[in-house]
């Protein structure tokens, strides 16, 4: 690239950033802003608002009885170029050249399963023309073609995923995500009203809030971010106030940095016989992920999400009933850098949560992160005492 060709910035507008037209043509307006400034603009676009749950309903309609995801993916793939054609529509509207590519146009390439692909390679040479051309490309999130030529999607959240791997393929000096939340937050501040927004955050630690349920950024996305090493910064689709980093090598202050939570685990009770080791090897082929396991010399218990089509396929290919399922539990989260390294942490948390009258049912620590399972319906409440005892402090 000549020395004197402006820098590259790719950007991504999430569903509800351009979920109607007057929303459309306020994103474009951001997006000329940043031309003005100088930079050459890729963006990615998810689909309008709800677009994709309206065309999942639709498949169910139609198809009451079982749905072939490659017929999905073809269907929910239309959401996106809907939505970069408007945006490109948006920006000549304005002033602004534009062009719109789909993950053919754009040399996308993915393998895996229909609706949890994985990107492979992004050739990106379409979106480096159309910047050369003065114009901003405006490329088609969540989707990509596999080596037969058929689309795939990459599950909730790809849009996240498309844009990195952008930013990776056009040396990017960032990627900027755009969202209806505006930063990372200590806590879900839709919950918890005391909740801040954290200035920037180490993509190690981002990982874990990701994984632990942080909806956010999609956890595939974070990771992927760390492997390329491309600096993402989140920030307000609605409005210009600070957003937060993510990058590597971000010096943390020790302690507790935030609290996430999620919904939908279930707890399952076995008998121990070697076809319930052979249940774990399955999950593992599967490529499933358990929160976690125990083991006694008559029982196997396992925490897991409810619905996860892994663990339904398993039971039913080695014949197991359980003993016994507790559904609807919710994971509390904490997270900070070497917070399984104190103890005095869990035990804190589990006194707090036994106060409570909450007990957990479970407690697994890794490096960065500590998690409760607990069997509740009163979550708000719980993650605003959470958040008062470790974060307010």
């Amino acid at each position: 690239m000549p020395a004197d060709c402006p820098p590259v910035m790719v950007v991504k507008f999430g569903g509800s950033s351009v979920a109607t037209p007057t929303l459309l043509a306020r994103v474009a307006s951001r997006i000329r802003s940043f031309c003005q400034d100088g930079w050459r603009v890729a963006a990615v676009v998810s689909a309008m608002g709800r677009t994709t749950d309206k065309l999942l309903e639709l498949a169910d309609t139609v198809s009451p009885h079982g749905r072939d995801e490659r017929e999905v993916d073809q269907l929910l793939a239309t959401g996106e170029i809907q939505s970069v054609a408007l945006l490109a529509l948006a920006l000549r509207a304005q002033g602004v050249m534009a062009r719109s590519l789909t993950a053919g146009q754009c040399g996308i390439c993915a393998a895996g399963r229909h609706g949890r692909a994985l990107i492979t390679s992004f050739d990106a040479q379409s979106v480096r023309q159309t910047l050369d051309e003065g114009a901003v490309a405006v490329v088609a999130g969540f989707q990509a073609l596999d080596s037969r030529g058929d689309v795939m999607t990459l599950g909730r959240g790809g849009s996240d995923l498309t844009a990195i791997a952008l930013a990776a393929a056009l040396d990017a000096r960032v990627c900027s995500i755009y969202t209806d939340v505006g930063g990372l937050y200590s806590a879900d501040p839709k919950i918890v009203p005391d909740a801040h927004k954290i200035p920037q955050m180490d993509v190690s630690l981002c990982c874990e809030l990701s994984h632990a349920g942080s909806r956010v950024l999609q956890a595939r996305c974070v990771e992927l971010a760390a492997r390329l090493n491309v600096p993402v910064y989140l920030a307000s689709s609605f409005d210009e106030t600070e957003g937060s980093w993510i990058m590597k090598d971000v010096n943390e202050r020790s302690g507790i940095a935030a609290l996430a939570h999620e919904t939908g685990w279930a707890e399952a009770v076995f008998s121990r016989t070697e076809k319930t080791w052979n249940l774990l090897s399955s999950l593992d082929d599967q490529g499933a992920s358990p929160l976690d396991f125990a083991v006694t010399e008559t029982r196997l218990t396992v925490w897991f999400k409810q619905g996860d089509k892994a663990v339904d396929d398993a039971w039913r290919r080695w014949n197991l009933t359980p003993l016994a399922v507790t559904r609807g539990l919710v994971s509390l989260s904490l997270i900070g850098s070497g917070i399984g390294n104190h103890p005095e942490t869990a035990r804190a948390l589990t006194q707090l949560l036994i106060d409570q009258k909450t007990p957990p049912r479970r407690l697994t620590t890794s490096g960065n992160r500590l998690t409760c399972l607990v069997a509740t319906d009163r979550i708000d409440e719980l993650l605003n005492a959470v958040h008062r005892r470790f974060l307010c402090e």
